[in-house]
């Protein structure tokens, strides 16, 4: 199938996922039903979506686009980091031409005294690129062994580009609701540097590209134009019997394509050409002198440039499975579960308002809405450590019965940094979902929110995640309704570290927000 996901597209997925999420007047059940709409009307419209899960993301990020272009309000932030993007780009390509132009432009200042050392070229154009293009790859390498969460690029290069939207980012957020603008600031949560590092590891090949560019124009330029003499000088014991060996193996990428003439120079240039000061240049042959520039170019050519057109052809491939890789998410196939799954209950459908629209089916029907789970979802419970004791296992269920959970095994929690990272191991043998309940009366700390974070990647959309907030205990067992901001607080922190996970309220009354399935 034909990649129809960009970027862009992904960025938009991200901000209306996490928008929803961040909705209070949004329940699970509302989640579905709308989603399932979404999915008939284009049922409807022989638009079939029902084979694919990204063909289904996709026509559920087209109706969602729409829906903000209807009610007027028509932001999409994967549009304006496109074009951010795009104009990023096109300031390092004029950057880099202008750089190196420079660049070239100041080596090759040839007074006629002296020759232009071709060590000096080597050095300055060709040696940097080939480290920095090694440390790359190093790095890559050695974060994956490490396992290391944020690459170079993403140190680097994200905080760059931050900085240059930063301008931008500030006018439009004036300009938003309250959950608007926390699920913008989401989008560059350290979970989602990711999104950013591929596009932005293009950009700077592109950046790489220009300058050998500029480079190459400035040198044929000066070849074209002047009488350029070029040569060698070294303090260290180098004959001219060893660098001819060093040249042959650094042509050898174009040395089998090209006659040996104009690949390197021979053996005689190469003694023709060697600078002593004391002898000056009256020894020296035109001929020896000029046999280097076709050396040089090529050697820019093949060291220079193309590797870089190589990186970025590789980053555009890498692009392309980062976005799948996203797609893959949980939270977006809850998604297109919801939109592929009938609303249907096995009790009498209750009677509706008249203001309630319903749902029509592929038969003409209405669907009604369901009521739950048909069957519990066996789950292994982590409680903190000073509510393991006061929580029975009929206390349990009846906290999770209603969001379709039923705890077969339960463990201590938060009780040493030990025992926690012994948990975290067991998930690997896990084979039930997982439920963490979080006292969210109390502020977030930090190393409780790191490890729900290293939860979910141990987890890997393998197996469900919910986390359940709860209130302040009573007397009787019982934990009061959380209040409105602390709940808020605690969504939005959970959202920036594992928003793969399902949050929903202990005893939430009925006219609040039970949860929301992503």
């Amino acid at each position: 199938m034909k990649n129809i996901w960009k970027f862009e597209d992904i960025i938009d997925l991200e901000y209306f996922s996490n928008l929803d999420r961040l909705r209070e007047n949004l329940q699970g059940e509302d989640l579905h039903r709308r989603d399932r709409k979404i999915f008939l009307e284009i049922e409807r419209q022989r638009e079939s979506c029902s084979t694919s899960h990204a063909r289904c993301l996709a026509a559920w990020l087209k109706h969602r686009r729409l829906a903000e272009t209807k009610g007027g309000r028509s932001f999409y932030p994967g549009r304006g980091l496109g074009e951010s993007l795009r104009l990023f780009k096109w300031l390092l390509l004029v950057c880099g031409v202008l750089f190196g132009f420079t660049a070239g432009l100041s080596y090759f200042v040839y007074t006629g005294d002296t020759p232009l050392n071709v060590f000096t070229f080597f050095t300055i154009f060709i040696l940097p690129q080939l480290g920095l293009i090694a440390l790359l790859l190093l790095r890559g390498g050695l974060g994956r062994l490490t396992r290391q969460q944020r690459s170079f690029l993403q140190k680097v290069l994200v905080p760059l580009f931050q900085r240059f939207t930063a301008v931008l980012k500030k006018r439009i957020l004036k300009h938003l609701g309250e959950n608007q603008r926390k699920s913008v600031n989401l989008l560059f949560a350290d979970k989602n540097s990711s999104l950013l590092t591929w596009p932005l590891f293009n950009q700077a090949q592109l950046f790489g590209i220009a300058f050998n560019l500029g480079l190459l124009l400035i040198t044929l330029f000066k070849i074209t134009t002047a009488d350029l003499a070029f040569g060698w000088q070294t303090t260290l014991q180098v004959g001219a019997e060893g660098l001819s060996s060093v040249v042959q193996l650094i042509a050898l990428p174009w040395s089998w394509l090209l006659p040996d003439e104009f690949s390197f120079p021979t053996l005689a240039q190469i003694e023709g050409s060697r600078i002593i000061l004391k002898e000056g240049l009256h020894h020296l042959a035109t001929e020896d002198l000029t046999s280097w520039w076709p050396f040089l170019l090529l050697s820019l050519l093949f060291y220079g440039l193309m590797p870089r057109l190589f990186l970025l052809l590789f980053g555009f491939l890498a692009e392309r499975r980062n976005c799948g890789r996203f797609l893959d998410q949980r939270k977006f196939h809850a998604i297109s579960k919801r939109m592929r799954t009938p609303l249907v209950t096995s009790q009498a459908a209750m009677e509706k308002s008249s203001d309630e629209e319903p749902v029509p089916t592929e038969k003409g029907g209405v669907e009604q809405k369901s009521q739950g789970k048909e069957t519990a979802e066996h789950c292994l419970a982590l409680i903190p450590d000073e509510l393991f004791e006061t929580l029975s296992d009929e206390e349990l269920d009846c906290l999770l019965q209603p969001y379709g959970y039923q705890v077969r095994s339960k463990a201590s929690l938060f009780r040493s940094y030990d025992e926690d990272q012994h948990l975290l191991t067991r998930m690997e043998e896990e084979s039930n979902g997982v439920v963490v309940f979080i006292e969210a009366w109390m502020p977030p700390i930090h190393e409780h929110l790191l490890f729900l974070e290293e939860l979910s990647q141990r987890l890997d959309g393998s197996l469900s995640l919910a986390i359940c907030l709860l209130g302040k205990p009573q007397r009787d067992g019982s934990f009061s309704p959380l209040a409105r901001d602390a709940a808020l607080l605690w969504k939005e922190k959970i959202l920036r570290h594992c928003d793969s996970a399902m949050v929903f309220e202990a005893n939430a009354p009925k006219n609040e927000p039970e949860g929301q399935h992503q």
